[in-house]
C-alpha cells in the first residue's frame, strides 16, 4: 500500500470525523425516505449511516489499497463468497476475474444491496452476482453447503467482526472445498507506536490479525 507518510497517523481521525459528520445527514435521509420507523431502530439508523458513510468512503480509499487488492482479486475463480462487499467497491475487480461461475455477495446491511445490484450489471456480472442477506454463519442454512466453495473473499472484514473472527474463519473455512482458497486482505497490529495506541482504544482483536 502506497504510504502516505506522517500524515497516516492522522487518517483514523479524519476518517472517525468524517463518519460522525454524514449522521446527520442519515437521519434527514430516513426522515425524508419514508423510512420514520427505522429512526426507533438503532441498528437500522446504524446500518443506513453505515452505508452513507461508505459510498463516499469506499471509493475515496480504494487507490491507497488497490495496488495490493487488485491482483488478489484477479486469482478468484469458480464459486465465489465475497463477505462484506459493502457496496461493491471491488466488483470491477471481481469481473476481471475470468474463472468465476457464481459470486455470493453476503452482505447483511440491507442498505447496500440497491448499490451491489447496480454494480453487478454495470460490470457485467448481473446473471452471476447474487447479494444474500445474513451472515457468515447462516449461509449453510440459506443452501451453501460444506465443502461446496472454492473462493472467499474477505477485504478489510475480518479486522472489523472483533471477538466473532475465529468463529467465523472457522465457519467459512469449512465452506471451502479440499485445495479452495481463501483471499485475503485485512488491516494488521501496525508497527507504530502511536498508532498502535490508537488501535488499543477500540474493541478489535488486531492480534488475529498480525502480519
Amino acid at each position: 500500500m502506497p504510504n502516505p507518510g506522517p500524515i497516516s497517523l492522522f487518517l483514523p481521525l479524519i476518517v472517525l470525523l468524517t463518519s460522525l459528520a454524514t449522521l446527520p445527514f442519515t437521519i434527514l435521509t430516513l426522515a425524508l425516505g419514508n423510512r420514520l420507523s427505522d429512526l426507533a431502530s438503532w441498528r437500522k439508523i446504524r446500518h443506513a449511516w453505515f452505508a452513507h458513510f461508505f459510498s463516499w468512503f469506499g471509493p475515496a480509499s480504494k487507490p491507497l489499497f488497490a495496488p495490493a487488492v487488485s491482483p488478489l482479486l484477479a486469482q478468484a475463480k469458480g464459486v465465489v463468497l465475497d463477505i462484506g462487499p459493502g457496496n461493491g467497491v471491488w466488483m470491477h475487480e471481481l469481473a476481471g476475474a475470468k474463472a468465476v461461475t457464481k459470486i455470493y455477495g453476503v452482505e447483511p446491511n440491507n442498505d447496500f444491496h440497491g448499490e451491489l445490484k447496480q454494480a453487478a450489471k454495470r460490470e457485467g456480472l448481473a446473471d452471476l452476482y447474487e447479494p444474500v442477506t445474513c451472515s457468515a454463519q447462516d449461509l449453510e442454512v440459506l443452501g451453501v453447503a460444506k465443502g461446496t466453495v472454492d473462493t472467499v473473499v474477505t477485504v478489510h472484514v475480518m479486522c472489523s467482526v472483533g471477538k466473532e473472527a475465529e468463529e467465523i474463519a472457522s465457519v467459512l473455512y469449512a465452506l471451502l472445498k479440499p485445495g479452495g482458497q481463501w483471499l485475503v486482505y485485512e488491516h494488521v497490529a501496525s508497527p507504530k507506536s502511536p498508532a498502535r495506541l490508537f488501535q488499543g482504544m477500540f474493541p478489535r482483536d488486531y492480534s488475529l490479525l498480525r502480519s
